[in-house]
């Protein structure tokens, strides 16, 4: 018998809705795209491919001019990414 995910879905998808009215969301567009593409070229040239979900953060890190605050060691491979270890 397949277990009844509905409320914990429902409990899933306010806390998520709470969220984005509490911090700002910020749109993956095609500008987010063009640096992910840089971004992933630059990676494969230097032989140090990171996930891409990690590509797609510094994209927008970079977009945004945000600073990206990590301690994975894999985005010291991005050039001209602002990143603090906390």
């Amino acid at each position: 018998m397949v277990p009844n995910t509905q409320p914990k879905f429902k409990k899933n998808t306010n806390n998520i809705l709470k969220l984005s009215q509490t911090y700002t969301v910020l749109s993956a567009d095609a500008e987010t795209a063009r640096l992910y593409g840089i971004i992933k070229a630059a990676l494969r040239k230097q032989g140090t491919p990171i996930p891409e979900n990690d590509i797609w953060i510094a994209a927008q890190s970079k977009q945004y001019r945000l600073t990206l605050i990590t301690r994975d060691k894999h985005f010291s491979h991005i050039a001209d990414l602002d990143t603090e270890s906390w």
